[in-house]
Formats: structure tokens, C-alpha cells, sequence
């Protein structure tokens, strides 16, 4: 499958409400980048670190665009009776492993409709727009930024996005988001 395929395909599924497949579809282009920005040959380093280098993005979408970190700043998960774990870990254990090796995200993960994030009980919680997020962050990866799809039309809450002008550019894909989505 060509990659302008795949990113059609996670986009189509997040639009019809299947988090699961874009997960599923995003996880290892996030492997892929790792690999390819870093060539880190084990697969949970690079993946924990192309997700830890674009923290402040992913918790800026996830909060709406409430909430802007320094580059490099994280915050840490604390759960009874587990050790404390972070976004990277969070999503490399609890949802790239799990869905590889398991088929399914663990027990111990859930995506919910509302911005909130962190610990509930025994359980990572994250909002569903955190998958829009992980499929903007490959979007403009550099390592992606000839994998457009050309012909790709993306409309995110009735407004139309310019993918194609917004591709490889984190920038354009952040000021769409606080200019046409956050605002609203």
C-alpha cells in the first residue's frame, strides 16, 4: 500500500468515528518516522521519541488549544498501585503494543469524547482528538512530506481543511486549528 493510501485511509476512518482502524493505520507511520528522522533500531525507543518530541503539539490539540507546553516538557500519569508513565509510554504500551501484539487497545487505556486527559483509577484516560492529533503530528513529520495525497478532500467539523497546503508544515496545520476549529 502506498502511503498517500494509508493517510486516506486513517483520515476516512477518523472522520467516520473509527478510532480504532486510524489507530491502528498511524502507529506504525509513527514507528516509521522514528526510524527514518532518528535510525534508532529499537522499536520503542524511536517511538516513544518521535511522540516526546512533539508533546507540546499533542497536548495542545488534546486540550483544544488550551494548553501549550514548553518543547520537551511532559506530564506524568500516577496510578494506584502502577508506576507513574507518561504520554510515550502511554501510547506505546497501552495502545501500539496492545493493538499489535493483542489486537485490541489494553484494559488499562480509554479514549473518550470530552478534552480531559490523565489518570481515572486504575485506567489512562485521553480524549478521541488525540488521534486527530497523532495523524497531524505524521502529517507534517518531514520524513512524510512527500506522501501527500494529491486529490484528498478533508473536512474537520464542516470546515474544509487545505491538506495539501498544510502538508509538512506544522505551522499551517497548527494556525488552521486555532484560526478555524479552536475558535469556534
Amino acid at each position: 500500500m502506498q502511503l498517500e493510501s494509508r493517510f486516506e485511509q486513517i483520515f476516512d476512518s477518523l472522520c467516520s468515528g473509527d478510532f480504532g482502524s486510524a489507530l491502528t493505520l498511524v502507529c506504525p507511520l509513527i514507528d516509521g518516522a522514528g526510524k527514518k528522522l532518528y535510525g534508532m533500531k529499537r522499536t520503542g525507543d524511536r517511538f516513544r521519541k518521535v511522540i516526546s518530541d512533539n508533546n507540546d503539539f499533542l497536548y495542545w490539540m488534546m486540550s483544544g488549544g488550551m494548553l501549550k507546553l514548553d518543547q520537551g516538557a511532559d506530564l506524568l500519569f500516577s496510578r494506584p498501585d502502577k508506576p507513574n508513565i507518561n504520554l510515550a509510554q502511554s501510547l506505546y504500551k497501552l495502545v501500539r503494543n496492545s493493538l499489535l501484539h493483542e489486537g485490541e487497545l489494553s484494559d488499562e487505556i480509554e479514549f473518550v469524547d470530552q478534552n480531559r486527559f490523565g489518570p481515572a483509577g486504575r485506567k489512562i484516560v485521553l480524549p478521541k482528538n488525540l488521534i486527530w492529533a497523532l495523524a497531524f503530528m505524521v502529517v507534517y513529520l518531514p520524513c512524510y512530506r512527500d506522501n501527500c495525497p494529491r486529490t484528498y478532500s478533508l473536512r474537520i467539523s464542516g470546515v474544509q481543511m487545505p491538506l495539501q497546503e498544510c502538508w509538512g508544515d506544522r505551522s499551517k496545520i497548527e494556525d488552521f486549528f486555532s484560526n478555524q476549529i479552536f475558535k469556534r
